[in-house]
C-alpha cells in the first residue's frame, strides 16, 4: 500500500511538472534545490564498521555573476552521516561504538552552459562549513562493570564537487556528484523552484 501511494504521489508529481515547454540550462534567479544518499563516505570514523548511506539537501541560486561560458551559483548545504561498530574479545568484552555527524555549510558553483542540451546541467562546486560529530561507546568487560562515554565535536568542512543533472521534465531531474563531500559518489534528485 505505501509503494503504491508513494508511485501516485510522485506520478502527480510528474504530470503536474509538465506545465512549462522545457527546462533551461542554469540561469541567473533560477533555484535548484536538491536531495539524494551518498555512497563511499569519506567521513572516517575508523575500521570494522557498518554504516548507511550519508543524506544530503543541497541548494543552489543562479546570481547574476556570468563567468565565461557559464553561470556562478551560491547556495547551501546540509548532510547527515551515521556509523557503527561492535568489536568482542573473549578477554576484554564487547565494544559498541556509534558516530553521528551533521554538515551545514555554504556552496559556491560554476554550470557550464554551453552543451547544446538545455536537459542538462553540468557543474563544479566549492564549499565550506562545520561537521558536528557526535560520538559514545559502550563497554562490557566480561566479569566487570559496563561503562559508557559519549563526546560531541565540531571541526571545519571543506567539499569539491563536480556533478551534473538531466532534466526528464521542465523541473526535475536525477543528478549525480563526484567529489569530496560527504560521500565521493552522490545520487539523487533535483527540483527547479518556479
Amino acid at each position: 500500500m505505501k509503494k503504491l501511494f508513494l508511485t501516485a504521489i510522485i506520478g502527480t508529481l510528474f504530470i503536474f511538472s509538465a506545465q512549462r515547454a522545457e527546462a533551461q540550462h542554469f540561469a541567473p534567479s533560477e533555484t535548484h534545490v536538491m536531495g539524494g544518499i551518498g555512497f563511499l563516505g569519506t567521513l572516517n570514523y575508523g575500521a570494522s564498521l557498518s554504516r548507511l548511506p550519508g543524506a544530503f539537501i543541497a541548494v543552489d541560486h543562479g546570481t547574476d555573476i556570468e563567468a565565461g561560458p557559464g553561470t556562478v551559483g551560491i547556495g547551501g548545504f546540509l548532510g547527515f552521516d551515521g556509523a557503527s561498530s561492535t568489536v568482542s574479545s573473549a578477554l576484554f568484552g564487547t565494544i559498541k561504538s556509534s558516530w553521528n555527524s551533521i554538515l551545514a555549510g555554504a556552496r559556491l558553483s560554476w554550470h557550464y552552459n554551453d552543451l547544446g542540451d538545455s536537459r542538462l546541467d553540468v557543474y563544479g562546486t566549492v564549499g565550506g562549513g562545520i561537521r558536528y560529530t557526535q560520538s559514545s561507546a559502550e563497554t562490557t568487560v566480561i566479569g566487570g562493570i559496563p561503562a559508557s562515554s559519549s563526546q560531541s565535536d565540531i571541526y571545519p568542512y571543506l567539499n569539491f564537487n563536480a556533478g551534473a543533472k538531466y532534466f526528464f521534465s521542465p523541473e526535475w531531474a536525477v543528478m549525480a556528484e563526484l567529489g569530496y563531500d560527504i560521500a565521493w559518489l552522490k545520487v539523487g534528485m533535483a527540483y527547479q523552484l518556479p
